[in-house]
């Protein structure tokens, strides 16, 4: 079957031996379904030879640029070939790329673009990439970011459209932000030496959307990445420890508006030492910086050396005839040097919160069309602050997770589950990491309770460089005989928008199994 249809698209020999071929069937519908066989043929890759995975995969190289109608559904089986074929997809992947930068439709448009997330989720396949590869990659989101840009801020176009593609306003909000998406995603891919390297093409395309408008919020955004990840690697926020500590502190600080971004500097009680916070539009970045030049005293003590100190004796005014000598003294001499400030004692209030900033701004240059701009010192400043610090610097994400066990149909026996089976715990622990969740503060748990266990004692969560998923597994939950029904599982897996079933009952699952108002995804797993 394999050989066959694989001769059929790569020799063009569809229906050849066919002489009475309806008028209505189309040799495209034909290869379409040879693609389907192929792509059904993936899960089977272990009877086949390295031979025969690469020839599969060459038939769905061909029908990508061969036919417009089976290009969608052989990018799709390319996406699933990432992986379960990555060492045959490894050398295929240049010409693959280059044809996904021709094909700019916006029939392509998402599928193409989710081809390139999962591959950035692959880095064994792009060791080997290029600079040229690289640009090709961020040239595809670009080109469909650009449009968008361009309508941000203006009239919607008008219906007939632009010449050579859809109008701006047709681009679907999907595609414009898995474009943003896959750009900064690849960008933080890449080792940070080679980061710079594309700052300045990213940048170019970006700002030719904007040439005498207002640049786009997300392009701004994307702009500030660029410059956070540049020269530095690390996670848009700090650990919720510093958080807590940055709160509970009562020192003076201060806080400046510079464009998008908040500077606070606040003196910590050690001499000396301060924190320096820069809130930016994507992340948060905390620093403890030291003064190394000694404190003065707040009550500076002299030491002034005097004639008498010098010479170790008390000078009489003079001698009287008889050479006796007087009682009355000179007054005290006058110092030899300026006085000179005692350190005996530094003083943290010393030091203000806006010495640390002036040693960052050119002063006295004038000439900023932006100066930083003080905001008031006040609980409203703080409050909002702190809301500030609260809004997550990735996306957050809650998927449900369900085990149907042998033989069961009812939501009332799946929800009591209490464990799975040991295929189901290999999946949880290659899908995630576990948690506690007891006074869990750092991690983002969808709405599990962190104080009294009442949701388990763990739950499980996956983190990148743009997003955190937590995981609600019933298995993980508590079963309460008072609860027979599962309530209070379901009342975090009636809230998921995605819900995983890992289905091991022997039958088909159905949707309305687990009846929920905001349920829209299944994803059903059968071992």
């Amino acid at each position: 079957l394999r050989s066959a249809c694989c001769d059929m698209v790569l020799n063009e020999r569809a229906a050849a031996a066919v002489t009475d071929l309806p008028t209505t069937a189309r040799k495209a519908d034909i290869y379409l379904c040879a693609f389907k066989i192929l792509t059904i043929l993936l899960a089977h890759r272990g009877v086949f030879s390295r031979q025969h995975q690469d020839e599969i995969l060459s038939a769905f190289q061909v029908g990508l640029h061969r036919w417009p109608s089976t290009a969608k559904h052989c990018i799709l089986a390319l996406t699933i070939a990432l992986h379960e074929l990555p060492q045959s997809m490894i050398k295929l992947l240049p010409a693959i790329l280059l044809k996904v930068s021709q094909t700019m439709s916006s029939a392509m448009a998402v599928h193409n673009l989710e081809f390139l997330a999962a591959l950035a989720t692959c880095p064994q396949l792009y060791v080997n990439f290029t600079e040229a590869d690289f640009k090709r990659l961020f040239g595809v989101a670009l080109q469909h970011i650009q449009p968008s840009s361009r309508s941000s801020g203006v009239s919607p176009a008008p219906a007939t459209g632009m010449a050579g593609g859809p109008p701006p306003s047709a681009i679907p909000p999907y595609v414009v932000q898995l474009a943003y998406q896959v750009l900064a995603s690849w960008f933080l891919r890449l080792r940070l030496p080679e980061r710079r390297k594309y700052v300045s093409f990213i940048v170019h395309y970006l700002l030719l959307s904007g040439t005498g408008r207002a640049l786009d919020e997300n392009v701004e955004l994307v702009l500030d990445m660029l410059m956070l990840n540049s020269f530095a690697d690390c996670w848009p926020r700090p650990p919720e420890g510093v958080a807590r500590l940055q709160n509970a502190a009562k020192t003076p600080s201060r806080t400046w508006v510079q464009g998008s971004s908040l500077l606070t500097v606040r003196v910590l009680r050690q001499a000396g030492w301060s924190e320096v916070v820069v809130r930016r539009p994507s992340g948060t970045v905390t620093m403890w910086v030291r003064l190394e030049n000694p404190l003065k005293s707040v009550e500076p003590r002299t030491r002034s050396m005097s004639m008498s100190s010098i010479f170790g004796v008390d000078m009489p005014i003079g001698l009287d005839s008889a050479g006796a000598p007087s009682s009355e003294r000179l007054p005290p001499a006058p110092s030899l040097a300026p006085p000179i400030p005692s350190f005996r004692r530094e003083d943290p209030q010393a030091l203000d919160p806006s010495f640390v900033l002036s040693q960052f701004v050119a002063y006295p240059d004038l000439s900023l069309r932006d100066p930083p701009r003080p905001l008031p010192d006040d609980d409203a400043t703080t409050r909002a602050l702190s809301v500030l610090d609260r809004t997550p610097a990735v996306d957050l994400h809650k998927i449900g997770v369900v085990y149907v066990g042998p033989s069961q149909r009812t939501e009332s026996e799946i929800l009591s589950n209490t464990h799975g089976s040991t295929f189901y715990t290999l999946f949880l622990r290659a899908v995630g990491r576990m948690v506690r969740l007891k006074d869990c503060r750092e991690v983002y748990t969808g709405g599990l309770d962190t104080s009294d266990d009442l949701d388990g004692k763990a739950a499980i969560y996956a983190l990148t460089e743009l997003a955190q998923v937590v995981f609600h597994c019933t298995t993980l939950m508590p079963t309460s005989a008072h609860d027979p029904l599962g309530t209070a599982k379901k009342r975090h897996i009636g809230n998921d928008f995605v819900t995983l079933v890992w289905n091991e009952s022997g039958g088909a699952y159905g949707f309305d199994t687990i009846p929920a108002q905001f349920n829209f995804v299944h994803i059903v797993v059968e071992p």
